[in-house]
């Protein structure tokens, strides 16, 4: 029983050993996406580029 109980112990700890390896690479991507996007809204924010604004009006197709 005592054998039993060691090896369940063994796998139910790797398989959370192996969970928690997923956890850490899965935040460390998130990490890495979220600084390249502030990074990238820092660039876009120091661009001296014009920024055009175009007003457009609804036309109103004829009713037939």
């Amino acid at each position: 029983m005592e054998k039993i109980i060691e090896e369940t112990t063994k796998r139910l700890f790797k398989s959370l050993q192996q969970k928690i390896k997923k956890i850490e690479q899965t935040i460390s991507s998130v990490e890495t996406l979220v600084n390249d996007d502030a990074t990238s809204s820092l660039s876009f924010s120091d661009s001296d580029e014009d920024v055009q604004i175009v007003n457009t009006k609804d036309k109103k197709q004829p009713t037939t």
